[in-house]
């Protein structure tokens, strides 16, 4: 935090819980899970190691959109003035 401070960038705060505008949830779980479904890791390394070769299959234009699908959720927040919605 004191590094946005300190370099003049403006936060706003986040909503504390939600999912739709969570890239992780909206984006990095539902590439992660067909690959993770009904398997059995015994330990967490090997989850680990599922998730990170799952992940370096992701290309890079799919992260840029992620971003772009990211900031189009928090726009649309913003025009709901937080009030709940449907679509993105």
């Amino acid at each position: 935090m004191r590094h946005l401070i300190q370099n003049g960038i403006v936060t706003i705060p986040q909503p504390p819980y939600s999912p739709d505008l969570t890239p992780a949830v909206f984006f990095l779980f539902p590439k992660e899970k067909p690959d993770l479904k009904g398997c059995h890791h015994g330990i967490l390394d090997d989850v680990k190691r599922a998730c990170t070769h799952t992940l370096k299959d992701v290309l890079v234009g799919d992260f840029q959109g992620a971003y772009e699908a990211w900031k189009r959720r928090l726009q649309n927040c913003v025009h709901a003035q937080g009030a709940y919605f449907e679509d993105y």
